[in-house]
């Protein structure tokens, strides 16, 4: 199984907190800054998880999400929303639109790697006990 993540997060600092952090643990991250090349890129890289920032510069992480849902091997990798917004509203939004899970920043780091480690692995279910 691959030990890639997807990062979809326009801040190159929050990006390479992120990055360092799962490279210490072992995982192998891809940066995107803009959420349009998702889809293409989920097909070249086979992320088992993306973490995806909702303000992006250039489409909403709301959007991005619909593009993933449209293609049937990015509809397959779950994804969790993480967004400096902590609005209960955002946070059912992004249930409503299939995101796997949600993350407030700061990333608290250690339920970073615990959402990271449920999600890993062949026996995952669809949601694996992870509240949105």
């Amino acid at each position: 199984m691959s030990k890639t993540i997807l990062i979809i997060e326009d801040n190159r600092l929050n990006y390479k907190l992120l990055a360092d952090f799962l490279g210490v643990h072992g995982y192998v991250t891809k940066n995107l800054h803009s959420g349009l090349t998702a889809v293409s890129c989920v097909h070249e890289w086979r992320p088992f998880l993306i973490l995806l920032d909702i303000q992006l510069p250039d489409i909403s992480g709301f959007d991005v999400m619909e593009l993933l849902k449209q293609d049937p091997l990015s509809a397959t990798v779950p994804v969790i929303a993480v967004t400096a917004c902590a609005h209960a509203e955002e946070q059912h939004l992004a249930k409503s639109k299939g995101f796997h899970g949600y993350m407030t920043k700061p990333v608290d780091m250690k339920a970073l790697l615990d959402i990271v480690r449920a999600f890993e692995g062949p026996e995952i279910s669809s949601h694996n006990g992870i509240k949105l």
